[in-house]
């Protein structure tokens, strides 16, 4: 079943808030799935709340991004651009190791290339664009708990899905549908 998720772009003083995920040792834009009852702005606000300790304002709609051939079906997100309010940058214990201000000609080697590309598009000023980012999940038919067995028991190839998920893709493999 396709997942729909937010995640932000929060930006202050040229530099964008990112988060080290814990499952996986990677910097990618604080973000998450739905609840119930509840609205994908006010999921872009508790998540990365959540995340990163960070109470931020919703500033624009950047765009819809699809990943149709990622895990059990794909996964979409809902894009937004945000400024921070008040809060002071704690992770998230569970979910989260770190959260940083990165400026934006240097960010993280270990980050998603589709990341790379939702923050390029939110700080040039794009509005309401739907964009395809064709990453294939790698690991087959694994779910995220045998997965962190295996990253647990250090058999986990971590270079080899840096390489894939960090890596810019071909252009046929991340272009702007509108």
């Amino acid at each position: 079943m396709p997942t729909v998720g937010v995640s932000t772009t929060t930006f202050s003083n040229n530099q964008i808030l990112m988060v080290m995920r814990e499952d996986f040792p990677i910097w990618t834009l604080p973000g998450g799935t739905l609840e119930p009852n509840e609205s994908f702005g006010q999921t872009a606000i508790r998540e990365t709340f959540e995340e990163t300790g960070i109470e931020i304002k919703i500033i624009d709609l950047v765009g819809v991004y699809s990943r149709p051939h990622w895990r059990e079906g794909g996964s979409h997100e809902i894009l937004f651009s945000a400024t921070p309010v008040k809060g002071s940058m704690i992770p998230q214990p569970g979910e989260t190791v770190d959260v940083r201000y990165f400026d934006l000609e240097n960010l993280p080697e270990a980050t998603f290339w589709w990341d790379r590309q939702r923050i390029q598009d939110a700080n040039s000023g794009q509005k309401g664009i739907a964009r395809i980012q064709n990453a294939v999940w790698p690991l087959e038919d694994m779910r995220l708990r045998e997965i962190h067995k295996l990253r647990d028991r250090g058999k986990l190839p971590l270079e080899e899905l840096y390489k894939q998920f960090c890596e810019w893709p071909k252009s046929e493999e991340n272009k702007m549908e509108f």
